[in-house]
């Protein structure tokens, strides 16, 4: 599916940038503003901004369509909009499940989405909450199986496992303080930032146990890996920094200062850029700059 390889490396001027989502095709990007109702779409071959379109609302999370033809993007109103990727401006109201702490993922034909300590199932051809189910204290992070056969998500004290045929949720145990959480399907293993241990724990799911600690050293915004599994990127306040983790080792291999209030950062789907976010720009790496 990915007929386009991401190319681009430096800086786009973008003021609020927040959250990045990639075409599946890897063509382009939607950029989040964190500060105004409007997204901004990158060319990922050549970093250009392509065009910036106005939302009803400030947009929070989104994801796209398996084969890229819609954006499904939530909004800080609580509402979830469809977006038709070939007329942009064309806002569809699909769904309003809580008016904050919302976060779409994409699991076949449906998304999940988490709204006040409750996970959703949304059917989107009727734009209806297909089943819910009650989980306490559930975080925004989600993540899905390789078989698409559970999701998982963290609270502040366990790791969440949803059986999606039986529709049950079982928790493991975790350190108080987990906030994000970063799945790798290749080896069955999650990684959660904590706030309170300023680090990273690394839960092997086979086990249901926590097989490693990555000390941080600060409150990690957002974290990230390559989709082979080879890189965490976890983007900490303090420093303003992004900290390089070799998953192999468990240990942090580089912090790059990115300077201002760092957002979000995300990898692009072949693996090959890192994109990372501040109030101010969106900055781009090489994966392979690590490489040994």
């Amino acid at each position: 599916m990915l007929s386009v390889k991401s190319g681009f490396e430096g800086e786009i001027s973008l003021v609020g940038a927040g959250k990045v989502i990639f075409h599946p095709y890897g063509e382009y990007a939607f950029v989040f503003n964190y500060g105004a109702p409007e997204f901004s779409v990158i060319d990922t071959v050549t970093g250009r901004i392509i065009r910036t379109e106005r939302c009803p609302s400030r947009a929070l999370y989104g994801v796209f369509s398996q084969d890229g033809l819609f954006a499904y993007l939530n909004l800080e109103t609580g509402q979830t909009r469809e977006v038709n990727t070939h007329v942009l401006s064309s806002f569809q109201r699909i769904y309003a499940p809580a008016p904050s702490g919302v976060l779409l993922t994409k699991n076949g034909p449906r998304p999940y989405m988490t709204a006040l300590n409750t996970l959703y199932e949304v059917d989107l051809s009727g734009g209806r909450i297909v089943r819910s189910l009650a989980v306490n204290g559930i975080r925004d992070s989600l993540a899905v199986s390789a078989a698409r056969h559970e999701i998982y998500a963290v609270t502040d004290r366990s790791f969440v496992i949803v059986n999606l045929s039986q529709w049950t949720v079982k928790s493991v145990a975790i350190a108080e303080g987990a906030s994000l959480m970063a799945f790798y399907p290749g080896r069955a293993l999650a990684y959660i930032s904590n706030t309170q241990l300023k680090g990273v724990q690394v839960l092997d799911l086979a086990g249901e146990r926590i097989v490693a600690f990555i000390p941080i050293g600060g409150d990690i915004v957002d974290i990230a890996l390559t989709p082979n599994g080879v890189y965490a990127f976890a983007l900490v306040n303090e420093g303003a920094e992004m900290c390089v983790i070799d998953t192999a080792g468990f240990k942090v291999v580089d912090r790059v200062f990115i300077g201002g209030g760092v957002r979000n950062v995300a990898v692009t789907l072949d693996g090959s850029r890192v994109y990372v976010t501040n109030e101010m720009f969106v900055r781009v790496f090489r994966v392979d700059r690590w490489a040994a």
